[in-house]
């Protein structure tokens, strides 16, 4: 399948002087070199439907990261990464944030607007930036944890973001410290049938990390936090 990518300057100007769509339409090795067939509109060979081929790395190096890593997923697909809340209580220029996002929405925009454009900052700034955005994840702890992935990312956030979203959360891998004071609420109706898909002692009893994070000595609702954990993080 072609794929249509955003292409910024570098490499001489390899594809453009600013910004600029090309099409990727194969992988391959060429003169020992893993290389990715260009179909570039900027170039003369274009007009008679000549595939050119680039180095993989050149190709990688001038996409803007934040741009694929918005298409590759889903918004769903954040969730153990992004909280909105959180993300804005704990940033320090939060009301630039704010104010930036608004702009974005425009003057007559509602919340929901507003808050999906606080969700693109995340995506365009806070990923590269390495900002905390959410209790279940901080993409420091995820990249001094792992020196795998220190070797094959080094300092690029984003690429550690991307990982723990593909790889990370189905490898066991985790990259936080519960703070329960931020645990998400919902309104759940804890019933008879609730008890067939959980077992507080259970839960408790299985993972270390939580019974750090609501040890019965110090949490009389321990129980309720353990069961809003659950739903929130745990069956996902």
């Amino acid at each position: 399948m072609p794929i249509v990518v955003i292409v910024g300057n570098g490499y001489g100007n390899l594809f453009t002087a600013g910004e600029h769509y090309i099409t990727l339409s194969g992988y391959q090795k060429t003169t020992g070199k893993n290389c990715i067939w260009v179909h570039n509109p900027n170039s003369i060979r274009h007009l008679t439907n000549e595939v050119q081929a680039h180095e993989f790395k050149k190709v990688w190096d001038l996409i803007p990261r934040t741009y694929g890593f918005y298409i590759l997923y889903k918004m769903s697909k954040y969730n153990m990464i992004y909280d909105r809340s959180y993300y804005l209580t704990h940033q320090e220029d939060r009301k630039k944030i704010e104010e930036w996002a608004k702009g974005k929405a425009g003057k007559n925009a509602n919340q929901e607007a507003i808050n999906k454009q606080v969700f693109w900052h995340f995506v365009k700034h806070g990923t590269i930036e390495g900002r905390t955005s959410s209790p279940y994840f901080k993409v420091t702890t995820y990249k001094n944890k792992y020196k795998d992935l220190q070797n094959s990312f080094g300092k690029d956030n984003v690429l550690y973001y991307a990982h723990y979203i593909d790889y990370g959360m189905k490898e066991g891998r985790t990259a936080y410290s519960i703070n329960t004071d931020n645990l998400p609420e919902k309104n759940i109706k804890f019933d008879s049938e609730f008890s067939k898909v959980f077992d507080v002692n259970y839960y408790y009893n299985k993972y270390v990390d939580l019974q750090k994070a609501f040890n019965k000595e110090k949490n009389k609702d321990y129980e309720y936090k353990l069961m809003m954990h659950f739903i929130n993080y745990g069956m996902r």
